[in-house]
């Protein structure tokens, strides 16, 4: 007999503005080339009372540094840097070590992408639900269609693509999700040991984080979001079909319910300067 397929928790539509950000969940933020819109996104997240943005440069070009270097200035900001590009799998492990080594005792943290496709209230709002419910990991879930009412519509491919992933996920997993490409996730401090052991460097990373969050039977709950179009960068070259297809079928090989092997995961030599009251972390 099969196991019943586990429905995540929906969460309710959260109508609340402003300065609500909860004091004990920082945001991670990796960023390559950066465009106006992440600049947007963490003068937003300060204005809203984030205590603490974990913003991951992966390796960026010297003609973006102003960028980073002005939002270090905010007290907010820990700026971390890669001396060349790793991979978004990469960033994102580098903000949960550093997490981790600076702010275990918080509730957890919320992944947020830096090219415009996440709004801020959405941020905060997966804040909110990780402090209410600190054990449960949160998706934040977009509803796709080929021409949203607001703003230009995305790509058939896209569309189709996140589809046929989250049929992928689910006939896995049997835990159905409806956006299984988001970034913008709630994620507990608990959960973060277990995720830096997880294989990837660049975007299937965040498809083996989930699928080891479903996987584990881990408490998990969706949560709608804004759909927004992403600012176009071409330095980002995402694939949203061919990217999910390679992890899929990677893990395809394991049992459905089998534990994922630890990997190594070198630990980077910290070097810490200051750049007005952030912290500076690069890595090798």
């Amino acid at each position: 007999m099969k196991p019943p397929a586990r429905h995540p928790a929906q969460l309710q539509p959260d109508k609340q503005r402003g300065r609500h950000a909860p004091r004990d969940v920082a945001v991670l933020i990796p960023a390559y080339q950066p465009t106006a819109a992440l600049e947007e996104l963490v003068d937003r997240l300060v204005y809203a009372g984030v205590p603490a943005i974990l913003l991951v440069d992966d390796g960026s070009s010297g003609d973006h540094r102003p960028i980073f270097e002005r939002l270090a200035l905010q007290p907010q900001v820990h700026l971390l840097r890669h001396a060349r590009n790793q991979g978004k799998g990469a960033a994102l492990k580098t903000g949960i070590r550093y997490f981790l080594d600076h702010l275990a005792h918080w509730k957890g943290l919320v992944t947020a992408g830096a090219d415009g496709q996440h709004a801020a209230a959405d941020v905060v709002r997966l804040a909110r639900a990780l402090h209410q419910s600190p054990r449960r990991a949160v998706l934040g879930a977009r509803s796709f269609r080929l021409t949203p009412r607001s703003g230009p519509g995305f790509s058939l491919g896209s569309v189709l693509g996140n589809r046929l992933t989250a049929a992928l996920f689910s006939a896995i997993t049997r835990t159905p999700v409806s956006d299984a490409h988001s970034g913008l996730r709630a994620l507990p401090a608990t959960l973060l040991p277990r995720l830096l052991n997880l294989p990837g460097s660049g975007p299937e990373y965040e498809m083996s984080a989930l699928l080891y969050i479903a996987r584990t039977l881990h408490p998990l709950a969706e949560q709608p979001i804004r759909t927004l179009h992403p600012i176009a960068n071409p330095a980002l070259q995402f694939r949203p079909l061919a990217d999910s297809l390679r992890v899929l079928r990677a893990l395809l090989s394991r049992p459905a319910y089998a534990p994922l092997a630890p990997v190594s995961c070198p630990r980077p030599e910290p070097e810490f300067t200051r750049i007005a009251t952030a912290p500076v972390l690069r890595a090798k």
